[in-house]
């Protein structure tokens, strides 16, 4: 539960499905190296219940939300210049991770990439080919800082696009954390349908993330 002065949230999170490993039973590799990886755990589709407080009212909510955590010691190759993350909510129960870790070069593939889609049912598909397209750029008046917020991701013989809900989704973080990156909700296309719903993270576009 979260109490402000003009918003209040307080939601229950209810577990539906199993807990999901990412990687090689948890092991989930972010580069050439053995050491540039984390211990990855994820549960999605979580069922969400409660209610939100604006101005002094009331109004019950509920929705699905996703949640995972890592722990590492080192994460990033030293040629690595941040990362494009999705995990996305499918509408039939299904889940996907994918991302791409950038180098510093331009122009040169990415250090490493990674996707793979669970089924409802458990099960997992690993896909080979990966590859992020951008597909619209958006500037922020605020740092300077251009992002790719609508992308294609091809994998395999697959192709999901991303649409953000609304395009200034960037978080400052300079004052505490360091960190200034870009992190939104978005829409998902597959082909000419819809497929479902997530999150789009991207770091690294001011400077070299560091870690």
């Amino acid at each position: 539960a979260i109490e402000g002065q003009k918003i209040g949230l307080n939601l229950q999170a209810t577990q539906t499905q199993a807990p999901w490993l990412q990687g090689e039973n948890g092991f989930s590799r972010k580069g050439p190296e053995l050491t540039q990886s984390s211990h990855y755990i994820t549960l999605p589709h979580m069922q969400s219940t409660g209610f939100v407080t604006l101005d002094g009212k009331k109004m019950p909510i509920e929705g699905r939300f996703w949640m995972d955590h890592e722990w590492s010691s080192t994460v990033l190759a030293p040629e690595a210049q941040g990362w494009d993350w999705v995990g996305l909510l499918g509408d039939d129960g299904s889940s996907l991770v994918a991302f791409q870790i950038r180098h510093k070069t331009p122009g040169k593939p990415p250090v490493w990439t990674h996707a793979s889609l669970r089924q409802a049912d458990g099960r997992i598909r690993n896909f080979k080919n990966v590859q992020f397209k951008t597909l619209k750029n958006w500037k922020s008046n605020k740092t300077g800082t251009q992002y790719p917020v609508s992308q294609s991701i091809q994998l395999d013989e697959t192709t999901y696009t991303l649409t953000p809900l609304f395009d200034e989704q960037e978080l400052d973080a300079r004052m505490s954390s360091g960190t200034l990156y870009w992190e939104g909700a978005v829409r998902v296309m597959s082909g000419n349908r819809n497929w479902g719903n997530g999150y789009l993270e991207m770091t690294g576009y001011d400077r070299p993330m560091s870690l």
